[in-house]
């Protein structure tokens, strides 16, 4: 399964860049306020009723938000909040259908300046209906730990919302290539996997209970931090 997503991540990166860096933004420009750019955006039928619906990342472009870097890490810091927009296609054009504003992290990280742009590596995807957001996790310097995970979540058309259906992350340390944890996590069976993988040896697997397993819906989800579920 973390195999498949990942593979299935970098795949919609390549996608991502083109519409990302494409003269097709301009059928968006209605949807980017003023002060705003969009930053990448992927087409995708999200609520399998056959038209492709957009999901877009806008980034705010104020120069007050590069902050001046003095420690470790890139000399300049782009704190510029990023925007996650869905829209759904219909006879008449776009619908607006869920604006998160806190979820996507921004480029830099003002607390962890050497933490590398969590989108570089990762991206957005969508398959047989679901939205998949995955985060690389990189620092140049100051760790050694690195990893990426990706969210999982699915239109309910009861509540008008993406849910969270499913999670992966997998860890590692750079100067320890040859030990791994993949973790997963399935929302609607409220079962959590955990894989430890040790090179030449075989792979250590423990099930687990998710403890508090109460829907959780995309537009509520302020940060990442919320979905620490790994205990």
């Amino acid at each position: 399964m973390v195999y498949f997503l990942r593979l299935l991540v970098t795949t919609t990166i390549i996608i991502f860049s083109i519409s990302a860096y494409s003269e097709n933004d301009k059928e968006f420009q209605t949807y980017i306020p003023a002060g705003w750019t969009l930053h990448k955006s992927i087409k995708g039928d999200l609520n399998t009723d056959g038209k492709e619906d957009a999901v877009l990342i806008l980034q705010k472009e104020d120069p007050k938000n590069i902050k001046t870097n003095e420690a470790f890490g890139p000399g300049e810091l782009n704190l510029n909040p990023r925007r996650l927009l869905i829209l759904f296609k219909t006879s008449k054009g776009y619908k607006p259908i869920l604006q998160n504003d806190t979820f996507i992290p921004s480029e830099n990280d003002e607390e962890d300046p050497c933490l590398s742009d969590p989108l570089e590596e990762g991206g957005v995807g969508i398959s047989k209906g679901r939205l998949l957001i995955s985060f690389s996790n990189f620092s140049s310097c100051g760790s050694w730990s690195a990893g990426d995970e990706t969210y999982i979540f699915r239109y309910d058309p009861k509540k008008n919302d993406f849910r969270l259906i499913g999670q992966e992350m997998m860890e590692y340390m750079r100067n320890d290539s040859e030990k791994s944890t993949e973790y997963s996590w399935n929302y609607m069976t409220g079962k959590m996997k955990i894989t430890t993988s040790i090179e030449n040896t075989k792979s250590k697997i423990e099930w687990r209970d998710i403890q508090d397993n109460k829907p959780l819906y995309l537009s509520k989800i302020s940060n990442r931090q919320e979905l620490d579920k790994k205990t």
